[in-house]
């Protein structure tokens, strides 16, 4: 196995270097400095040779030929290597004089004039220079006394080193042929020669014995993924062995017993390539999806990294691959490709019934769900998340272990990019399946649990309470709430259950607006991205003399081409202008009308707050109930005034517990029924809080300091005030235009007593 991929992985970089990508900047370098300027610099080092510039012969002085032939061989040195100073006649280089001695070449002492190295040499005066010195320095030669003797012994090696080397300047100069003889291997499919020593018992080799399919199988067998690309190049043997065979053979028949080893037909590579990248592309929306349901909701922001992943790795290899749409691949592991709503949507819904709405605390100034230090509701078992080789997630276990420690940045709370990330998934059907499951575990909750509390606390609560007079001064007050409310504060189901219930429709109602605030972000950009192709233009800056009329008529004809609907209407199908006017229709309803799906949730909210025991009886003086206590307003005052006694060193605060989401119900259920005003003015804490602020006294009331308890107070009256103006916005953004109406009662004057019987 070791020496099958040790040979893979060798024919892969024979193969890479016959890639012809920086080949010509390669020629170009290895003639320039690796030929060009050794030959200058052993010209100027042994300086037996003159360099033949411009027509003028400059003698070299510096070794001395102590006989008549080597000094005639000298004289004949000057014309090839004068040519390749001044290069290939005709070259038209400029050449520059350089009075000065070959430093940078290495030579010493030999003043020269000479062209910059900008060209190299040919084969044939390489030839004529090797041959020369070759002449110089051999032991024997025709004649019984060789020039060997006439030089000097520094000469010699000089030469001899420079002939040496000069034997691969061939192999230089032709890189690119020498590069492609040494990357061809076609000789490893040829096999006539063992075919001989057989002595006829067989006429041909199984497949089993061909060098090329030995790799490619070995390679497939065994399935390693970071060996499948050398299949192509076990592969491109073949090509090279039929080029040989046609090219250097010249047999035909060669040509078509190595095309017949290839499975003996035509394959469409191309196509089995796409079968194979289209199951990995499914198999890894499939594990993507399938790990997102064994996590909790805080895991679909990597959900959306490896959808993305996978959705530009579907881009770049479409430009090669006929691969199905991206859509449509991940509508079928979605299972969405006829049900109305996928496994991403279904676990969405079931995250959130079974853990988001029990388990998390909203914190308005982060804007941020985190889970709660002390949970109610048991935690349900999920899926066992499947196993996934590096490949299908993010490329390696590298990658995986960098990106795991990204989104795990994102795992610890629920928030805007949570959202973001819903609304893209989930789409305005899968928000609006959503949507609908959580009203119905709201109405569950408020028509069930919920609505039976309200009734028990109403029982318990007191007939008559009114707010005590300043006088009495804010320990007093503290103490007489106290003792009007002990029946609520000492109940024992109302910091579990009851609060727990109401944060769960808090939470509910709380997801509706961030997802309908992150869903208003995504339109805005849409609309503004369609904005051009609708032909609505932003108003232009007018200087004076100048009309805003003519400019803008100006500019809608300069983007009147990029007007969609007309050109469809110009030039589409039928059923193109249908689907083109009902999108620009749809477009710039949801411009202008500013259509709100919260109002539409608070409003549904609304119409489950049926039973009487929200609104109490009819008021005995026909106008408001001011003293009783049969309003939800009241019974929320009263529960506010228990959340808000500070709690002991080692206790949990209601907001560690619950978060703003119990806070969120309780101020919708009072605004929904139109009771904020009231519970304004008569609620027991803000009278507390009042009456504090105007003696500033600090005291222990039953165990309760008043002034650690008057600053949680102001603390939830910023809260309250706040969810009642964000609630105030929704529901009176669709009485119309302009300045909302206020609805006026009037209310008949009171009667004295003494004028009542006549």
């Amino acid at each position: 196995m070791a020496e099958s991929l040790g040979s893979a992985e060798l024919l892969r970089q024979l193969k890479s270097l016959g890639m012809e990508r920086l080949l010509h900047a390669v020629n170009t370098f290895l003639r320039q400095s690796c030929t060009y300027l050794p030959l200058l610099t052993f010209g100027g080092k042994t300086s037996f040779v003159s360099l033949d510039v411009c027509g003028t012969e400059a003698s070299g002085s510096a070794a001395s030929c102590s006989s008549p032939e080597a000094a005639a061989t000298c004289r004949q040195a000057p014309g090839p290597l004068g040519e390749l100073v001044r290069g290939p006649p005709g070259q038209g280089i400029a050449e520059q004089s350089f009075s000065c001695g070959l430093s940078e070449f290495g030579v010493t002492n030999v003043p020269c004039i000479f062209s910059p190295p900008q060209m190299f040499p040919w084969i044939i005066q390489l030839y004529m220079v090797r041959t020369m010195l070759e002449s110089l320095i051999a032991d024997k030669s025709g004649s019984k006394k060789t020039l060997r003797s006439s030089l000097e012994g520094p000469t010699i090696l000089d030469i001899e080193k420079f002939h040496r080397e000069s034997f691969f300047y061939t192999h230089l100069i032709n890189f690119s042929e020498t590069l492609q003889q040494c990357c061809d291997l076609s000789q490893l499919w040829f096999r006539e020669f063992f075919l001989e020593l057989t002595m006829g018992r067989r006429i041909q080799f199984p497949i089993e014995m061909s060098m090329p399919w030995i790799l490619t199988d070995h390679i497939l067998e065994t399935k390693e993924a970071s060996m499948m690309e050398y299949v192509l190049y076990s592969l491109d043997l073949y090509n090279d062995s039929a080029h040989y065979a046609l090219t250097r053979f010249n047999k035909q028949f060669l040509y078509d017993e190595i095309e017949a080893e290839l499975l003996g037909r035509s394959i469409d590579l191309n196509r089995l390539i796409t079968q194979r990248v289209s199951a990995a592309v499914c198999k890894s929306l499939e594990l993507a999806i399938g790990r997102f349901e064994s996590e909790d909701l805080t895991s679909i922001v990597e959900l959306d990294g490896l959808l993305e992943i996978n959705r530009m790795t579907h881009k770049l290899l479409s430009r090669y691959l006929t691969l199905d749409s991206f859509d449509a691949m991940f509508r079928e592991a979605n299972h969405n490709v006829s049900a109305p709503y996928g496994r991403i949507t279904l676990h969405v819904f079931w995250e959130l019934n079974y853990d988001f709405l029990p388990n998390y605390c909203y914190n308005g100034s982060t804007n941020r769900f985190v889970r709660t230090v002390l949970p109610f509701s048991q935690e349900f078992q999920r899926d066992k998340q499947p196993n996934a080789q590096p490949q299908y997630l993010h490329g390696s276990k590298a990658l995986n272990l960098a990106y795991s420690s990204i989104y795990g940045s994102y795992r610890n709370f629920v928030g805007p990019p949570h959202f973001q990330v819903i609304c893209r998934l989930l789409g305005y059907q899968g928000i609006a399946v959503v949507m609908e499951e959580l009203l119905k575990v709201v109405k569950s909750l408020l028509q069930g649990t919920i609505l039976q509390y309200v009734k028990t606390l109403m029982e318990v609560m007191p007939k008559i309470c009114r707010l005590p007079r300043h006088e009495y001064g804010s320990p007093g007050i503290l103490e007489f709430f106290h003792h009007q409310l002990k029946d609520i504060v000492e109940y024992a189901e109302l910091k579990t259950v009851c609060f727990q219930n109401l944060r769960e429709v808090g939470n509910a109602v709380l997801f509706c607006l961030l997802i309908e605030q992150s869903l208003s972000l995504e339109e805005v950009c849409d609309l503004l991205h369609a904005a051009p192709f609708q032909n609505i233009l932003p108003r232009v800056h007018v200087k004076e003399g100048e009309r805003l009329d003519a400019k803008m008529k100006r500019l809608e004809s300069k983007y009147a081409p990029l007007h969609l609907v007309p050109l469809i209407e110009r030039l589409g199908t039928p059923q193109q202008i249908a689907i083109a006017r009902e999108g620009d229709l749809l477009t710039k309803e949801r411009l202008c009308c500013g259509l709100s799906m919260f109002e539409v949730i608070l409003t549904r909210i609304r119409s489950f707050l049926d039973d009487p025991i929200w609104r109490g009886p009819l008021p005995s003086n026909g106008v408001m109930h001011v003293d009783e206590c049969v309003e939800f307003h009241r019974l929320w005052s009263a529960m506010q005034f228990v959340y808000c006694i500070p709690v002991g060193t080692h206790e949990f605060t209601v907001e560690q517990c619950f978060g703003d989401g119990l806070h969120w119900a309780g101020c919708m259920i009072i605004v929904l029924l139109g009771q904020q005003r009231r519970f304004a003015v008569l609620d027991f804490c803000y009278h507390l809080l009042k009456v504090q602020k105007h003696d500033g006294k600090d005291e222990i009331i039953k165990n309760v300091p008043l002034k650690k308890m008057v600053e949680r107070i102001r603390k939830f009256q910023i809260l309250n005030d706040e969810i009642i103006t964000i609630l105030d916005k929704y529901l009176k953004s669709g009485d119309g235009e302009g300045t909302p109406v206020e609805h006026v009662r009037c209310f008949q004057p009171p009667i004295h007593q003494s004028l009542a019987s006549s």
